[in-house]
């Protein structure tokens, strides 16, 4: 016999993102240049940019998805434009996240993992 789960009872961990619902001002902090160069001996350690955004978190499909919309303006003075989409498999028990921005190329693999004791964790 096969069950489905029901989607109508509340399952704990669909709620793991649910402090970041609502609009908010962030911070960003990102390593200029090649990220995945370690530094050289001797050198001064990577250069760091700053900037703030505007990021916004909303529910969607009856509490099993959350969205989020991303907005900023970059030292360059480039607009920046993000959305990611975190969906909570009842099945496996675990979310998948896809972020697309307006400075990339597409990538639609989902980063998939769940939370074990408040930490994070992914297969990607």
């Amino acid at each position: 016999m096969t069950t489905t789960p029901d989607p109508s009872r509340a399952q704990p961990h669909a709620h793991d993102f649910d402090a970041l619902l609502g609009s908010w001002r962030v911070f960003n902090r990102r390593r200029k240049g090649d990220y995945f160069a370690p530094s050289r001996t001797g050198e001064e350690a990577h250069e760091w940019e700053e900037f703030s955004a505007h990021d916004r978190f909303e529910t969607q499909l009856d509490g099993h998805a959350l969205v989020e919309h991303w907005e900023a303006t970059l030292p360059s003075g480039d607009r920046a434009l993000g959305f990611s989409i975190k969906a909570f498999d009842l099945t496996t028990q675990q979310w998948s996240i896809v972020w697309i921005d307006n400075r990339n190329p597409p990538d639609f693999r989902p980063l998939v993992g769940a939370f074990e004791q408040g930490v994070g964790t992914s297969s990607r």
